[in-house]
């Protein structure tokens, strides 16, 4: 018969956002939330039997508080599908605390299954047997991942469909500079004898492609943008599975809020209008911008730009920006706006460069203001 499931990883509930004033920070710790409920709402629409969570739902397992705890269940209690699947990811990696302890008796008498065993686990679904293998994470870093005792296990049914659930990164897809997040290889992967993989750490989601067939390994990235780095949308994978030799992926969209960081030359007044009516693309009440100014234009414009940047602020969620642009400047300007012989004068006469000539002259302006 066949069944879907919805995959996911790295929600960072929790997360502070200290970078930003307090009623941004808390609209973007809310908007995790809501990527949640986004997700829950396709696997319904969908008709998801499973709903997987590969690690990192959490921030911090040592700072979350128990209003988390109930409304993340909340949430994931109105999906209809048989099972929700939680992975321990390195943020909120399982050890006996409070913190786990609270939430291992929230779930009882829900379809919720935390994977804090290595050991397989045998579902039911749609008459289907689906066994996931996790690989959970018990510390927040680690030189080793946590294969070794599925490469050791010798029993995998060959009628079931056998799912690998990680967290930690894949070398040559994520970084991992010091080799210290839970290192797999995917070769390491293709040998265990699974029909696919979800692995969470990485936040882009991967392959880098809309949709897949009878790919092996797949990573979610994460489902609501959090960061000026995170140049994406937020996104999950739908896999729908005929059986053993015949699934696809579907990339679907999650997030609500996008972040954009970008250096912007500017040679024209018309240049700076173009580039405002860009950000103003595409919901800009859901964007975060942070843009560095450049480069130089025909006249001051100082209050036409200012107009600009306080349009930007008023119609994008949030708007940091740094004006660095100059009044363009050759040396056919110099006669007139500076005495034969002064100062100024002097020593604008001897620059060649142009960039460094309106520069020189910007400073100069400076200083007589």
């Amino acid at each position: 018969m066949g069944f879907s499931f919805l995959a996911t990883s790295d929600l960072h509930i929790g997360m502070k956002f200290k970078n930003y004033i307090d009623n941004v920070s808390r609209e973007l710790q809310e908007a995790r939330f809501r990527a949640l409920e986004n997700m829950v709402n396709i696997a319904n629409e969908r008709g998801c039997s499973l709903f997987l969570i590969a690690g990192d739902l959490f921030e911090s397992a040592a700072d979350t508080n128990r209003k988390y705890i109930d409304e993340i269940i909340s949430i994931l209690k109105k999906f209809h599908g048989e099972y929700v699947a939680i992975l321990p990811g390195n943020h909120d990696f399982f050890n006996v605390t409070n913190f786990w302890v609270t939430f291992i008796n929230s779930i009882k008498d829900t379809n919720i299954i935390l994977l804090n065993e290595y050991k397989p686990y045998e579902l039911e679904i749609n008459d289907e047997k689906v066994v996931l293998y996790p690989a959970y994470c018990d510390l927040k870093h680690s030189k080793e991942n946590r294969l070794d005792w599925i490469k050791e296990h010798r029993d995998f049914d060959k009628d079931a469909f056998n799912i690998l659930v990680a967290h930690g990164s894949i070398k040559g897809i994520s970084p991992d500079m010091k080799d210290e997040y839970f290192s797999m290889s995917i070769d390491e992967i293709n040998s265990l004898g699974v029909d696919m993989a979800v692995v969470g750490h990485m936040h882009i989601n991967y392959p880098f492609v809309d949709e897949v067939k009878n790919q092996k390994l797949l990573i979610p990235g994460t489902p609501e943008p959090d960061g000026l780095d995170c140049r994406h949308e937020g996104y999950a994978w739908v896999v729908d599975v005929v059986d053993k030799g015949n699934f696809s992926a579907a990339k679907v969209k999650t997030g609500t809020y996008r972040f954009v960081d970008d250096k912007c030359i500017i040679n024209s007044y018309k240049e700076l209008e173009d580039y405002k009516n860009k950000l103003l693309e595409d919901n800009p009440k859901f964007k975060i911008v942070r843009v560095s100014f450049s480069g130089s234009i025909e006249g001051d414009y100082s209050d036409e730009r200012k107009k600009c940047f306080d349009d930007l602020s008023k119609k994008l969620f949030y708007f940091e920006y740094s004006d660095n642009i100059r009044k363009k400047f050759d040396k056919s300007q110099i006669d007139k706006e500076f005495s034969i012989g002064s100062l100024p004068h002097r020593i604008l006469s001897k620059i060649d460069d142009k960039e460094l000539l309106e520069l020189a002259y910007e400073k100069i302006m400076e200083v007589k203001k």
